[in-house]
């Protein structure tokens, strides 16, 4: 056991120093952790703690409404455009709003985006109703980029 533990040991400080140019023309023995030491510890010394948050928005085409699959199934959900608006704030920075969409996409490859239960679904256009095809093409039409 003694054996192991030390081979453990010696191949963990053996991955731990590596060797890279030290000068023009010179090579030595550098750890990875930037102290003249060899440890076990190979990861980098934190050295900013900043905290990185990430925003993500998604942009309602409407309200919260009772859907209709084809089969009849009803299900409450809202129809969303298939761009989410991500930012990242990093603490104490401003927060730089991103813009959306001129256009946003409303049918993709033949497939809606609902807001169903907190989570963004995608369902094929064609398991919905008719009456729910039409909502989501005069939703469409009113979105489309104008010539």
């Amino acid at each position: 056991m003694k054996i192991v533990s030390l081979l453990l040991i010696s191949s963990i400080v053996a991955f731990a120093q590596l060797r890279v140019p030290s000068g023009v023309g010179c090579t030595g023995i550098r750890s990875l952790n930037g102290g003249n030491s060899v440890s076990p510890d190979i990861a980098p010394a934190r050295t900013n703690d900043q905290k990185v948050t990430q925003f993500v928005s998604r942009l309602s085409l409407s309200e919260m409404r009772s859907w209709t699959s084809a089969d009849g199934k009803v299900i409450d959900a809202k129809l969303i455009a298939f761009e989410d608006l991500r930012v990242e704030w990093v603490n104490g920075s401003p927060i730089k709003q991103p813009e959306p969409p001129k256009y946003p996409t409303v049918v993709k490859d033949g497939s809606v985006r609902l807001f169903l239960n907190q989570k963004p679904v995608i369902l094929p256009l064609t398991r919905l109703s008719n009456e729910d095809q039409k909502f989501v093409e005069k939703i469409r039409h009113q979105h489309a980029s104008k010539p």
